[in-house]
């Protein structure tokens, strides 16, 4: 007698789909961040054409700062509104090497464009290097930026870093409020001020002493 199939447990099925789908999204968050390194050593930076080079990259960080300052502002004032962070790891990955390849862009065409902006740039390598040590803020001294426009890029990324280690630690702390109560903060304050308002208007205005005792 063949043995009888068990029927599928509840959301067994349902549980594949939403996996696939994590799946997807994290192939395409790390294919993207691929094409981004393919990108930045491909980008043309011809150091003939230093100028060019320089309107190039500072167009390039222009609208990568304006596009990643757009989504954290845009965040900040959602996680004001409703308490929580929409981005997620994968994006917030994102938004970290689109801003990292931006700088190492324009501190590379700085330092074919002069040799009074950036000192120790010499390849992509070294540009990108200063640019990790920067978002890091652990700077070893062997390149660092001597000319006016480049200082300024510098203060921009120190900028942009304040702003992205506050918008992750308001994920945080969303994520591990939302791992201990399973509400957002907004609604665990108002049911805590519902659950207050509803013991003061049973106990009364005197509390319990001014209840009755039964008597016998």
């Amino acid at each position: 007698m063949s043995p009888t199939a068990r029927p599928p447990r509840a959301g067994q099925h349902s549980s594949r789909p939403r996996l696939h789908v994590r799946n997807i999204h994290w192939t395409f968050h790390l294919g993207f961040l691929i094409a981004m390194v393919v990108f930045y050593f491909v980008v043309p930076m011809h150091p003939e054409r230093s100028l060019l080079s320089l309107v190039i990259g500072l167009s390039i960080i222009a609208v990568c700062i304006t596009g990643v300052g757009f989504i954290i502002i845009r965040e900040a004032f959602y996680r004001r509104r409703v308490g929580e962070v929409r981005l997620r790891v994968p994006e917030l990955l994102i938004l970290v090497e689109i801003t990292t390849i931006a700088f190492a862009l324009a501190y590379y065409a700085m330092a074919i464009y002069s040799d009074d902006e950036v000192s120790g740039i010499h390849t992509r390598i070294d540009a990108l290097y200063f640019c990790m040590t920067t978002l890091a803020t652990t700077g070893y001294g062997d390149i660092h930026a001597s000319g006016q426009l480049a200082r300024l890029v510098v203060s921009l990324q120190l900028a942009f870093n304040v702003a992205f280690i506050a918008i992750v630690t308001q994920m945080l702390s969303s994520s591990f409020f939302r791992a201990e109560s399973g509400r957002t903060p907004p609604q665990a304050v108002a049911d805590r001020a519902n659950a207050n308002a509803d013991a003061d208007a049973g106990a009364g205005p005197g509390g319990d002493a001014d209840r009755t005792e039964p008597r016998d």
